[in-house]
């Protein structure tokens, strides 16, 4: 659904890739990037924890647990579709990469077609769920989430590096569709998770891109690492975004969404995040910039636990 799905690609080229050919149920896995769909869950989840806690309220009842279960089911399908719909529209690129080539469409173990049944079948059957049990608010969210990553940002991939901030933006909602879900609104709390979703997917995706840049340039996506080729520009960018996370954070506890917890982990832990960076572009090397990517994975999720665990 979001950037935040390369993260799969990116694991697997950590690994040897297997010479045997992947079964059906792998192949599925593959298209819907379903391991990486994990992080969208886990975010609409503390979206929705922070919605229940700013209405006082505290997921007890049986009725409450459905709607929570809902929730992370429809954001689950949906993004598993977006996923797979995404794989065909790139599959003629992804032949060119190393680390997407064995992907199912693109190497030709299932058909466009197919790939595509499954997708859509996956967002109307998460929609559905959506419309069933949670909010209007929440489910016209998870449309758009769907429609900014597959109508807008894929296609916009192959044009410029603009996409990349603009694919930050579908990757910033699960949060708050979680939050709508729970509450039929969104309140300034929802939208500072939001905003730390967007700062944080641009040094997340920088870091490993930059490592990556043959292969995106192999595929035809002129990525910022890809038209940077003394890497000075990738640099400023994850700089600039990482001293934005150490912003929101004083911003949330100024404007009182947050308390004096998130405050000083946002703190110490976004000051390890800007350490790190710093250290690439000091003396940019593969491992610094693994390093720095590894430390994007550990990042989110304690600010955004604390956020919904100290909000104001």
């Amino acid at each position: 659904m979001s950037r935040l799905t390369r993260t799969t690609a990116i694991s697997a080229s950590l690994s040897s890739p297997d010479s045997a050919s992947p079964t059906l149920a792998q192949d599925v896995v593959t298209l819907t990037k379903a391991r990486l769909t994990l992080l969208v869950i886990v975010t609409a989840w503390l979206g929705f924890a922070l919605g229940y806690q700013s209405l006082n309220l505290s997921i007890a009842g049986i009725g409450d647990w459905m709607v929570l279960l809902a929730t992370l089911l429809g954001v689950c399908m949906a993004s598993m579709g977006a996923g797979a719909i995404n794989q065909v529209m790139e599959r003629d690129a992804d032949r060119q990469m190393r680390r997407t080539g064995r992907r199912p469409v693109a190497a030709r173990r299932m058909t466009p077609g197919t790939a595509s049944a499954i997708g859509i079948g996956l967002i109307a059957g998460g929609l559905i769920i959506l419309a069933t049990w949670t909010t209007p608010l929440a489910v016209w969210l998870t449309f758009a989430t769907v429609m900014l990553y597959t109508a807008v940002y894929t296609p916009l991939k192959r044009l410029t590096w603009i996409a990349t901030p603009v694919g930050a933006l579908p990757g910033a909602i699960p949060p708050l569709i979680g939050f709508a879900a729970a509450t039929g609104t969104l309140a300034t709390s929802a939208w500072v998770m939001f905003a730390i979703m967007v700062a944080w997917q641009m040094p997340h995706f920088y870091a490993i891109a930059w490592l990556y840049r043959d292969d995106y340039a192999r595929g035809g996506f002129p990525m910022l690492p890809v038209i940077d080729t003394d890497g000075r520009r990738t640099f400023r960018q994850i700089l600039l975004w990482c001293i934005a996370l150490l912003a929101i954070t004083a911003a949330a506890f100024w404007l009182g969404t947050a308390g004096w917890v998130f405050l000083v982990v946002g703190l110490l832990s976004g000051g390890g995040f800007l350490m790190l960076a710093i250290r690439l572009i000091h003396r940019p090397s593969p491992v610094r910039a693994r390093v720095l990517f590894l430390a994007s994975l550990v990042y989110l999720p304690i600010i955004l636990a604390c956020l919904a665990l100290d909000h104001g």
